[in-house]
This record gives structure tokens, C-alpha cells and sequence, in this order.
């Protein structure tokens, strides 16, 4: 099971998230238009189509909703069904519908973005989606009420790249995720460069700077004791956050038990940084 250290709003905020990964039902809209395409009646095309106007029209309709009814709990009909139907794209897996996915992610309602931000990395892929999610983070360092997009694009990266570990206790309860994208080594390498910049930067959330961490330690050879993870380490513990203080004190007790000259440093020639091989 990945570990998460969440505390206060961050549980119930990421366990309504969770919902909305899960195999809930959708509208039955969308039910009719399965049942069309089934009987061929339409196309799936057409359905992804008519799921897009779907969408694209109840995101509006939840936009336009006194801001009260935007907080963390209250989910109106509006925003259930605009959630609907993106359950039913992240479904259908089109890519065509990435530049309606990336428009849906700007809305209003935290659970819709949460949704439409998931979605759009699961259909591009942990490669193509890398630019998507570096626009996260640009909007979200301007935005405090959209700070947790960050935390929902990292997450579903993670589910990408990283085989969920089930305790064998919960192993006859789990819903089998589908198998992981096959990247080549190359492509994991672009994954890993874009992680390893992103721990060089302030995150506003401790739980990014946590993913990004636990992701790299799990699958890059040397960065476990790195002179990039020590960087990380000692701007969390100068955050003045308690929580990211924490976490970067225990780093850096890690990494001080590696003699500094024995450090991998990923900006040394030949490695993931090198200025060089990066402008190959």
C-alpha cells in the first residue's frame, strides 16, 4: 500500500478523490448512450462526442453556482454529472479529448478538476503528459484555492509508473489496476529527469514533494543518497512548514550516513541532468 502522511483537510480531500477513481456508476445520459452504442445506433465516436457536450455543459452550469456551494463538501447535481461524464471519458480513453480535459480542469469545483486532471493523465500517458502537468503546477503557484490540483496530478502520475503494493491481508479486496504503460528507457528517463527538476523547486505541498520522493527512491539507481535529494531535504527543513520541516530532517538524516564524496550528483556529465545531454 503507498504510504501517505495527509493530516486534516488533505484526508477527506484526497479520500473524495479516491471516489472518484473507483468504479462508481454514471448518469443514465451516459447509460443510454452505452446502451445506443451497443446496439449500434451510434458510434463511439458520437458518444465520446455527446459525453464531451455533456461535460463541457454541466461544468458550466457548476461554474455558475454561488461560490458556497464550490466548498470542499457540498457536490451539486451539477457537479456529479459533469463528473459523470468524465469518468466516462477517462473510460473511452480518447485523446481527443485531451484539449477538452485540460479546459475541464480549470473549473471552479475542486472535484471536477480533480476528475478532469486525472483523467487527462491517464489517457496521454506518463510521457505526454509531462507538459500537461508542469502547467499544473505554473497555474497552482499563483492560485491558493487550487493548490491541491498539484497533489491530483502527482498522484495519478504515480498510479502510471509505480506498481500499487497490496498488503497480502487486502490483496482478496483490491480492484486489479490495469497493467502499467511499458516505457522505454529512454521515455523513462524523460519521466525521471522532469521528477528529479521538479524536487529542485519549492512545492507548496509537502505530500508533491513526498510522491516525487518516494517515486525516485523506489526507481533511480544512486538517488537515494543523491546531492539532488540532499537539495530537497534542506529546502524543506528551511520551509517553515512543520510537516515539510519534518520529512526533510529525516532525508537528511538518511543521506548524512553517505560520505558527501559518495553522493550521486545527476548534474555530473553523462547523468539525467547533465545541461549537455539534456540539449541532446
Amino acid at each position: 500500500m503507498k504510504k501517505l502522511v495527509i493530516t486534516g483537510v488533505s484526508v477527506a480531500l484526497m479520500a473524495m478523490v479516491c471516489q472518484a477513481r473507483s468504479e462508481r456508476g454514471v448518469g443514465p445520459v451516459i447509460n443510454q448512450l452505452q446502451d445506443s452504442v451497443r446496439k449500434g445506433e451510434m458510434t463511439e465516436q458520437e458518444m465520446r462526442l455527446e459525453v464531451e457536450t455533456l461535460a463541457r455543459k454541466h461544468r458550466g452550469l457548476a461554474d455558475a453556482t454561488p461560490s458556497t456551494d464550490n466548498s470542499v463538501l457540498v457536490i451539486s447535481p451539477d457537479v456529479e454529472q459533469c463528473r459523470n461524464a468524465l469518468w466516462a471519458l477517462n473510460k473511452i480513453g480518447d485523446k481527443q479529448s485531451l484539449p477538452l480535459l485540460e479546459e475541464i480542469s480549470q473549473a471552479e469545483h475542486w472535484l471536477i478538476r480533480a476528475d478532469a486532471i486525472s483523467a487527462y493523465i491517464k489517457i496521454a500517458g506518463p510521457v505526454d503528459a509531462l507538459p500537461f502537468i508542469d502547467r499544473i503546477d505554473t497555474r497552482t503557484a499563483s492560485s491558493r484555492n487550487k493548490r491541491y490540483d498539484q497533489i491530483y496530478a502527482y498522484r495519478a502520475l504515480e498510479d502510471l509508473v509505480c506498481e500499487e503494493k497490496v498488503p497480502p491481508e487486502f490483496a482478496s479486496y483490491a480492484t486489479p489496476r490495469p497493467p502499467l504503460p511499458v516505457l522505454s528507457r529512454a521515455e523513462q528517463e524523460k519521466v525521471h529527469s522532469f521528477m528529479l527538476e521538479k524536487t529542485q523547486v519549492n512545492m507548496r505541498d509537502s505530500m508533491v514533494s513526498e510522491i516525487l520522493d518516494r517515486i525516485l527512491s523506489e526507481q533511480l539507481s544512486g538517488y537515494s543518497s543523491s546531492v539532488q535529494r540532499l537539495a530537497m531535504a534542506e529546502r524543506l527543513v528551511q520551509s517553515g512548514n512543520e510537516d515539510k520541516r519534518k520529512y526533510g530532517q529525516s532525508i537528511k538524516a538518511e543521506i548524512e550516513k553517505t560520505p558527501a564524496n559518495e553522493r550521486k550528483d545527476f548534474r555530473a556529465k553523462g547523468e539525467l541532468l547533465d545541461p549537455e545531454k539534456k540539449g541532446d
